[in-house]
């Protein structure tokens, strides 16, 4: 690995405002891979692992923040973002893969997928597009990349739309007056996506916005197709497509606590060192397009438990 990192720290006005910032970039090579993608899968080869794969990394981290003291209050907020993207450089791959599905240019974890162009509603649309085998009207249809007049898998196309997030932020805020102090933690992340692969069969549930938005017979408005039953991805609307790959942005309240603390002339008439009372919430609230999971995890599956509001009422009491 051989790594550049330039860096500045700077603070202005006795610490009114102040800001961290490190640019990066990281190249790793001699990787240590299997040449999978430069072998047909029909050989039944399994191949070594070799010293093979470069791979580059880059982005920065940047952190802004300001305080101050107005008579007797005292507060201060800093916001972080960073963002970080990755980039095969060299993966040894086949050479007949057509340019739009090689990995080399792409982000680590990047996927091929079919490129959505809507769904099929009248025997109209199904006359004037060029169809996956098998597909009805109430299924999505999809892009021919390659212009040879068949949908098949030399259409799908990589994409760099991963689970890892390529920006993140957040921003720290804090108050104090007399003994009370406001805390508020908020984090956020963009650039980042969630695949999920949506099917609805008997005795088996799924999400309600999916049972009732779907495709029925007649339907000109629905806001998915008609859903595959298998978990598999052989029918057409569940095909690795891009119409199921959702925006994961958000931005999370995830801590706010309020504190008192007593004074300690009151304190000092009981024999007590300092008494802390406090109130505090935990992911309080959140804002993302996702809606059908907790857009922090990182799973693709879309029956995880919801993330739990936890409110919390305390002291701390030092003898």
């Amino acid at each position: 690995a051989t790594s550049y990192n330039v860096g500045m720290d700077a603070s202005f006005w006795k610490g009114l405002l102040g800001f961290d910032l490190d640019i990066f970039k990281q190249r790793r090579s001699n990787i240590l891979a299997t040449r999978d993608l430069a072998v047909p899968a029909y050989t039944g080869l399994k191949l070594p692992s070799e010293n093979l794969g470069i791979v580059d990394n880059a982005g920065f981290e940047f952190q802004v923040y300001h305080s101050k003291t107005i008579s007797d209050v005292t507060y201060r907020i800093a916001g972080n973002l960073a963002y970080a993207k990755s980039k095969i450089i060299d993966i040894d791959e086949a050479q007949n893969v057509p340019a739009w599905q090689k990995a080399e240019g792409h982000m680590i974890g990047a996927q091929r997928f079919y490129k959505a162009l809507g769904i099929l509603r009248t025997q109209t649309d199904m006359d004037n597009n060029i169809l996956y085998t098998g597909s009805k009207i109430g299924d999505l249809y999809y892009e021919d990349l390659d212009g040879n007049g068949v949908i098949d898998n030399k259409d799908m196309v990589m994409t760099d739309k991963t689970n890892v997030p390529q920006v993140t932020f957040g921003l720290n805020l804090s108050a104090n007056y007399k003994g009370f102090t406001l805390w508020a933690n908020f984090a956020g992340a963009t650039k980042y996506w969630q695949y999920y692969h949506v099917n609805a069969r008997i005795a088996i549930n799924q999400l309600e916005d999916v049972i009732l938005n779907r495709y029925t017979p007649g339907s000109m408005d629905s806001k998915y197709p008609r859903l595959p039953t298998l978990e598999t991805q052989v029918e057409v609307s569940g095909l690795n497509s891009t119409f199921w790959m959702r925006d994961a942005s958000y931005v999370k309240l995830k801590t706010m606590e309020l504190s008192y603390d007593i004074p300690q002339r009151i304190l000092s008439k009981v024999n007590v060192n300092a008494l802390r009372i406090f109130a505090n919430g935990n992911n309080l609230f959140t804002i993302d397009k996702l809606k059908w999971n907790d857009p922090e995890n990182s799973s693709n599956t879309n029956g995880n438990y919801p993330q739990q509001k936890i409110f919390n009422l305390g002291i701390n009491l030092t003898f």
